[in-house]
Formats: C-alpha cells, sequence, structure tokens
C-alpha cells in the first residue's frame, strides 16, 4: 500500500513529517526578520510584566507608580499587537 502512494504521489507525500518541516525551515528562513522583531516585543512585553511584579512584591507602590507601570505594560503589549497584525 504505501509503494502505491509512493509511486502515485512522489516520495515527499510519504513521508509528511519531513514535507512538514521543510515548509516549516522555509517559513522561518524566509520571515526570519518578522519572527526577530515579534520575538523582540514579545520579550519586552513579558519583561515589563516581570519588573512591575517584582517591584510589587519588593516595596509598596501607590496608585500613581502602579499607573505608571501598566502604562509601560499596556504600551508594550500595544506593540506587540500591532506588529503581529502588520508583519
Amino acid at each position: 500500500m504505501i509503494e502505491h502512494y509512493k509511486f502515485r504521489y512522489g516520495a515527499s507525500h510519504t513521508y509528511w513529517v519531513h514535507s512538514a518541516l521543510k515548509k516549516m525551515a522555509a517559513n522561518a528562513n524566509r520571515y526570519k526578520v518578522n519572527y526577530a522583531v515579534k520575538a523582540l516585543l514579545a520579550y519586552s512585553t513579558y519583561s515589563a510584566y516581570q519588573n512591575y511584579r517584582y517591584v510589587d512584591s519588593m516595596s509598596v507602590m501607590n496608585s500613581i507608580q502602579r499607573g505608571n507601570h501598566y502604562l509601560g505594560i499596556i504600551g508594550s503589549a500595544g506593540l506587540f499587537a500591532g506588529a503581529s497584525l502588520l508583519v
């Protein structure tokens, strides 16, 4: 049965894992700058949130300080969302 598909559809269809990995590698090579920008913005968002959690655990923040941290987190998340939609 496998030989039938190999001869009819070609050898790349019988080993679907290889063709899937080949397509993923081609996309990664083609869109590497886009993926790098998205990864950088995702890391920036995560870093802003973790910085807020660390500062909140180490000290008592008033509402203005919390708001400033929230603005940083929202700004980073907005940049990430915008870049994900555009790129």
